[in-house]
């Protein structure tokens, strides 16, 4: 018995497209902007660490210890702002959605009453 081949056309139109994966949500403009600074600004101090070391006249293991130490700190500091920029933002949202739930729940006992 010979195999038949399938028509390659048939095949395509019997399979079931893929399902498209899910897309997350976009994180708002603002706390992009937060995290791109603060990551440009932390590597911009630790090169800048790194050269001024250098031209100072001190040796390459010195030079990597201060730009590390400066990039730990600043680090740290910018991780502390985009924090409390991102509790914020997240405590304006929350206030948001409870105002909205509470007018909603106030229509909707004015309608029932």
């Amino acid at each position: 018995m010979a195999r038949q081949e399938k028509n390659p056309e048939n095949k395509e139109k019997n399979e079931k497209p893929e399902p498209k994966p899910k897309k997350e949500k976009p994180v708002p403009i603002f706390l992009e902007t937060a995290f791109t600074v603060s990551r440009v600004c932390v590597i911009l101090i630790g090169l800048t660490a790194a050269i001024l070391s250098l031209l100072a006249g001190n040796d390459v293991l010195s030079s990597a210890i201060r730009s590390v130490v400066a990039m730990l700190v600043t680090g740290f500091l910018f991780w502390l702002i985009t924090w409390l920029v991102i509790r914020g933002s997240m405590d304006t949202v929350i206030a948001s959605i409870k105002k909205a739930s509470n007018e909603a729940h106030q229509n909707t006992k004015d309608l029932s009453a």
